[in-house]
């Protein structure tokens, strides 16, 4: 079966009670009855019951108790229809669909979340719409606590479920913890739940424009808000930028391979010799800030296969051979001087930061959205380019920052970084200054 000719549209459903938004935003999305349709995240097959019309329905859920649960409800016919893939096993479909629907908190429990926006942007065809929902931050309360009642084949279950903030991990973190009647053990879904500007920002970043934004009543978004409803369209065409570097590496006429290698660059072969004083275990997630074309994927993924690495860069050239080279989770847009992003609180436990900092306006606070990122007790590696006058700077084209050991000492401090290790050494050659620009190799640890 060829997937690509079943699969129009992708709907990702949780919740029953936004079954009649389902309808009016068929319209928008000008959905008929002639084109397929594929939920992703099934659960229980709640989303079947507004979808059995259609003559075509196709479903994926990798979890294997809802698989179980699904089949005995609607019967084994709807098992030939349904995968248990991953969102990253959906490579393929790039471009592929018109739709995609997020209903309820699903997408919060998608992490990490930017990372997950970014995937599900790629599958969206130019013009394609995304509908989701999100709970807002800052409502919750008491208000956060419902009861109800389990029933699944003929038995009952009582349970109470409540939104807690989780301060251990930071601002963005939340945890749903259903209490069971007759269960010692709470049931928990940890979820990322970013403000309201920070997803107007993540979905810019995905090429993605708000057409509609309300509240769970389709009335205006207020921080008074429980939830906030997006449906956003994918737009037609990149905006032309207006970045100095972006526009620098975009119109390399070499390969960034090729164009390191005629700069004498030093850091991949550093990279390689620190790797063990970062305590890397296997499966950790680790995240390459200015990833380029993957060099430093393939660094770490011959040095632990199971790693799981999500990289970010600037450079639409540099972000398309990422993404080809197979060593990335996911790769996603972010301009460092607009800060990073990234809502996912101490998710990652390793951050690669090299051949960057030359380019931060503000890399006080770019040191401290790494610390919140970062897992307590995980490592930081970052370069900095060693000082240099500013008619040395002007002339070297690349170069906008330089920083001096004390610099970076109080940087670090002010993060909450502990300091592993400091050295100096060759960066690499600037052809322009002909002359060797130094770097500092760092190795800092999240102390809190």
């Amino acid at each position: 079966m060829n997937n690509k000719e079943l699969i129009n549209y992708i709907l990702i459903n949780e919740y029953r009670k936004f079954n009649a938004d389902y309808h009016h935003i068929q319209k928008i999305m000008n959905l008929s009855n002639k084109q397929k349709l594929l939920d992703l995240g099934a659960g229980f097959g709640r989303a079947l019951e507004v979808t059995q019309h259609y003559p075509s329905y196709y479903m994926v859920e990798p979890n294997e108790f809802f698989v179980n649960e699904l089949v005995s409800q609607y019967g084994e016919d709807y098992k030939k229809n349904l995968f248990q893939n991953k969102l990253n096993e959906l490579k393929n479909f790039e471009n592929n669909f018109k739709g995609i629907m997020v209903l309820m908190n699903a997408i919060a429990e998608m992490s990490p979340i930017f990372q997950s926006l970014s995937k599900i942007a790629l599958l969206l065809k130019e013009g394609g719409y995304l509908l989701f929902y999100v709970q807002n931050p800052l409502y919750i309360s008491d208000a956060s606590i419902k009861h109800g009642v389990l029933i699944r084949n003929n038995y009952k279950v009582n349970y109470t479920k409540k939104l807690y903030r989780d301060e251990n991990k930071g601002p963005n973190s939340f945890y749903l913890q259903f209490d069971y009647q007759n269960s010692s053990e709470p049931y928990k879904i940890y979820q990322t739940l970013p403000t309201l500007s920070s997803w107007i920002q993540m979905l810019e970043y995905n090429n993605l424009r708000i057409v509609e934004l309300t509240d769970n009543n389709n009335e205006s978004c207020s921080d008074k808000s429980i939830y906030f409803r997006f449906l956003v369209k994918k737009n037609t065409s990149k905006k032309t930028s207006t970045n100095k570097i972006e526009n620098l590496y975009n119109n390399l006429n070499e390969s960034y391979t090729c164009f390191i290698k005629r700069l004498d660059y030093r850091v991949p072969s550093r990279i390689k010799n620190k790797l063990p004083e970062l305590k890397i275990k296997n499966k950790d997630k680790i995240l390459d800030i200015a990833c380029a074309d993957g060099y430093i994927g393939k660094i770490l993924k011959r040095f632990n296969q199971s790693l799981i690495i999500h990289g970010i860069d600037l450079v639409d050239k540099f972000i398309d051979d990422a993404r080809k080279s197979t060593f990335y989770d996911s790769v996603s847009k972010i301009d460092i001087n607009k800060g990073l992003i990234i809502p996912d609180d101490s998710y990652y436990d390793v951050l690669i930061f090299t051949g960057t900092t030359e380019f931060a306006l503000n890399i006080q606070n770019n040191l401290k959205d790494c610390n919140r990122i970062l897992k307590i007790g995980g490592y930081l590696l970052i370069t900095f380019p060693q000082h240099i006058s500013k008619e040395e700077v002007n002339k070297d084209k690349i170069t906008i920052q330089t920083y001096d050991e004390n610099n970076i000492r109080e940087y670090l401090k002010e993060a909450k970084f502990k300091i592993i290790d400091l050295q100096s050494g060759k960066g690499y050659r600037s052809q322009h200054l002909n002359l060797d620009v130094s770097y500092y190799f760092v190795i800092a640890k999240r102390d809190k």
